[in-house]
């Protein structure tokens, strides 16, 4: 299964929007597609090619790893830690990401899979690639998830 997702532009009211008022922005056409395969694999091999990252995990992994981040997020929000702390490397975000949906979902998977995340956007430059990211992962893992392993 694939799904790709755009990378945008804010053309105006960039901080406006922190204060509830409206930005003008468009999608560009540079995206991240993702995609999910099941096949001969155990537990879950992400693969971001942008950072030349392979990562192989569990599901009890990821759900650490949402609970630690979860922890971060909280201290972040009563001030007892800086934002970048968060989320330490890229593969964290889509550790989190996964173990979320999955939770949402009450998905129970019998079989591995693996997830490649492929991207033309440049990483923080506010082309919003990691909100691309995790919108073709979700978009992947929902068509992935319709179907039987």
């Amino acid at each position: 299964m694939k799904a790709t997702a755009p990378g945008k532009i804010i053309l105006s009211g960039e901080y406006a929007v922190l204060f509830g008022r409206p930005a003008l922005m468009f999608a560009i056409d540079r995206h991240v597609e993702t995609s999910i395969n099941s096949g001969g694999v155990s537990g879950f091999q992400i693969l971001l090619e942008a950072f030349n990252s392979h990562t192989a995990t569990m599901l009890v992994e990821l759900v650490r790893t949402k609970r630690r981040i979860t922890a971060r997020y909280r201290r972040y929000v009563q001030g007892d830690c800086d934002i970048r702390t968060v989320i330490r490397h890229p593969v964290e975000l889509v550790e989190y990401a996964l173990a979320k949906i999955l939770e949402l979902t009450k998905s129970a998977l019998t079989c591995g899979l693996e997830v490649k995340i492929k991207s033309n956007l440049p990483v923080g430059y506010g082309f919003g690639s990691s909100a691309a990211s995790i919108i073709s992962l979700i978009g992947a893992l929902n068509a992935y998830l319709k179907l039987r392993c």
